[in-house]
């Protein structure tokens, strides 16, 4: 029994100290992995990020999410689907990632395009992962984050253009008659009240009634265009159905008006110049030797021309003016008769009465009128962000707004992928947006589409995305693919920061950008610019750079499980730092943001770059204070913006410049 029970205790025994060591040797596994920065690796993409719909056309998008951590961790997720334009939450939802299910997770939603009209909306979908801290699994519960912009560019469908485009013809018609007939009226107006001579009230009471009506219309009319211009196209199609805009009954009305003007001016004309033929008449008369009877006829007659004359040239009606010319001319025509029956024995004298001026004719002059052609503001693209709306930015737009590129810095350990270096700059982009600076997620290489060209800009709001040098295209058969490269020198990233460049600026249709560059971030985007020049880089600003390479410690630890070319090229003695640092200054600004405080031999920097490094003579430096507790080093600390906001705030300062 004791041999047996010495036996259970010693197996008893083994296998505590087996678990014990396991134990151990996992918790001492997973410290290492975790300063490695491998606690937990995630990555997303879409199966589309530019939608192209016509109005109420649907289409889905997929978001994929993956992740890894160690295989002794759960990884729990949330995640949240946001219509930027109007700051809608659509989904919220929380999901958990394990080896169960590969570590893998699908979302898809319909996008549907509602608004009548053109223009753009934007959507975000957003995720944030964690390791979940167990006895197994030691981690620092880190949120990961990945965030995805979506644009969804909408347009009317092939009937509501066709509608666009048969409203406006028929605006142009209604404000174009109108006008006319606005104009004519006033000349009618004008005419009327400047012959002295017809008494037209009745032309101008009607005339007051049809103008307001007239106006009314051009009213109706404006307010037509202005729906149109503004994309209301269901009202348009309300007011069409309400009012049948016809105005041809006050055309109608003012033709009349003008025919009457025209036909009472033509009756006082001819009978103006048959006074004139009365005077020439009655002037024969005076030079005619009759007797004194027919002496003093003539005389009474000239006195009644007289009188009729100026009754005449008085304002009054044309019919009391033609009773007026028929009194007269009847008078006048019994004189001849008298002459031819008088005795010409008495004849005796000659008629001595003055015969007074008669009136002109009226000259009426109406300025022809051609209605100018109606000029429509055509309907710009509308885009919305956050419940402010406005016309989108298109190639007329300054080139302001300039993106922000966020570039990392070198990765430890060359065996993580490279999606873990996309966390560096996450905090700072967060905080950002809150400062206005749209928060497009993360971009990788990918084949140049001109679907995306200025598709980010339309906004006009600047945009801010996380990059990598580590990604490249690998093309075959004129396609490509992406690929993940991190064992290259800074020149080759260097040339990927350009292919980064170009697709920032394609897809924002800004022609330059600004790059804010973590360690050796610093040092690929200084080269990119002494090699390609400072055309599209608007600002540089650097934060633990080493601009003059490291050495000591940081040296020889560098490629220990880094890349050793890219340490290689760090190195301060290197041809790459020395290059760099005897090429001259650029037309770039530069911004350098320097960390002290932690020992580093004979002066201080921040844990993996000495001070003196990290100085640049031609960039504007900014010095923040830090300390570096245990492996926490101020070097990646100083992108924790709650443990150094001042970092921030001086980016947010360079920003603003």
């Amino acid at each position: 029994m004791k041999k047996r029970g010495k036996k259970i205790f010693w197996t008893v025994l083994i296998i505590v100290i087996i678990i014990a060591l396991v134990l151990i040797l996992t918790k001492a596994y997973l410290v290492v992995y975790l300063m490695l920065g491998n606690d937990l690796i995630m990555g997303m993409n879409a199966d589309k990020e530019n939608l192209f719909l016509e109005h109420n056309q649907n289409e889905s998008v997929t978001f994929s999410i993956f992740a890894t951590t160690n295989p002794f961790c759960r990884i729990e997720c949330t995640s949240e689907f946001v219509e930027l334009s109007n700051g809608d939450v659509i989904e919220n939802s929380s999901f958990t990632l394990s080896s169960a299910n590969l570590n893998t997770q699908s979302k898809q939603y319909q996008l549907t395009a509602n608004r009548l009209g053109i223009g753009q909306e934007l959507y975000r979908f957003d995720v944030g992962c964690k390791s979940i801290k167990t006895t197994l699994c030691h981690t620092t519960e880190e949120v990961k984050k990945r965030d995805i912009l979506i644009t969804l560019n909408y347009d009317l469908n092939s009937e509501e253009k066709q509608f666009k485009n048969d409203s406006k013809s028929k605006i142009q018609s209604i404000l174009q008659k109108a006008n006319y007939l606005s104009y004519e009226s006033d000349a009618l107006a004008i005419a009327i009240t400047s012959i002295g001579q017809i008494d037209l009230n009745e032309s101008i009471i009607k005339l007051n009634k049809i103008k307001p009506e007239i106006l009314n219309y051009i009213d109706a009319g404006n307010l037509l265009k202005s729906l149109w211009e503004n994309q209301d196209y269901l009202s348009l199609e309300k007011e069409f159905r309400k009012n049948n805009f016809n105005i041809s009954v006050y055309e109608k009305d003012l033709i009349n008006l003008n025919q009457t003007l025209f036909s009472s001016v033509k009756l006082y004309n001819v009978m103006a110049a048959n006074f004139s033929s009365l005077k020439e008449k009655i002037e024969g008369f005076k030079t005619t030797n009759v007797t004194n009877t027919t002496s003093n006829e003539i005389n009474n007659a000239i006195k009644d021309f007289n009188s009729a004359a100026a009754e005449f040239s008085k304002k009054s009606n044309i019919s009391a003016k033609q009773i007026i010319f028929e009194n007269i001319i009847s008078k006048i025509n019994s004189i001849p008769e008298m002459i031819a029956a008088e005795n010409k024995s008495n004849i005796c004298c000659f008629a001595d009465g003055k015969i007074n001026n008669v009136s002109l004719g009226i000259e009426l002059n109406l300025t022809a009128y051609s209605a100018p052609a109606v000029d429509f503001k055509e309907p710009s693209s509308q885009c919305c962000l956050s419940g402010k709306c406005g016309d989108c930015c298109d190639e007329k737009c300054s080139q302001e707004n300039y993106p922000i590129i966020f570039l990392h810095g070198h990765d430890f350990n060359k065996a993580v992928s490279a999606e873990h270096s996309l966390d560096a700059f996450q905090g700072i982009q967060d905080a950002l947006e809150n400062d206005g600076y749209l928060n497009a997620g993360s971009i990788i290489l990918s084949t140049p589409d001109n679907t995306q060209t200025g598709i980010w800009g339309m906004i006009n709001s600047p945009v801010s995305v996380k990059t990598s040098y580590y990604f490249d295209i690998y093309s075959t058969s004129g396609k490509g693919r992406v690929i993940e490269t991190k064992t290259d020198n800074l020149d080759s990233y260097s040339l990927r920061l350009r292919d980064i460049v170009n697709l920032m600026r394609l897809k924002t249709g800004k022609n330059k950008v600004i790059i804010v560059a973590h360690s050796m971030g610093g040092l690929v985007a200084r080269k990119y610019i002494q090699i390609f020049g400072s055309n599209d880089v608007d600002r540089l600003v650097m934060i633990a750079t080493p601009n003059n390479g490291i050495d000591e410690n940081t040296l020889r630890y560098c490629s220990l499980l880094g890349a050793s070319l890219e340490c290689r090229d760090m190195d301060s003695t290197s041809l790459f730092i020395n290059k760099l640092n005897n090429a001259g200054s650029t037309k770039v600004p530069e911004y350098n943001i320097i960390g002290e405080g932690c020992e580093m031999g004979n002066e201080t920097g921040d844990g993996i770059v000495k001070k003196s490094s990290a100085y640049l003579e031609d960039a504007e430096n900014y010095y923040v204070e830090g300390s570096c507790p245990g492996v926490n080093y101020l070097h990646s600390e100083l992108l924790n913006i709650y443990k150094y906001p001042r970092v921030y705030e001086i980016l947010k300062d360079i920003l603003k410049k």
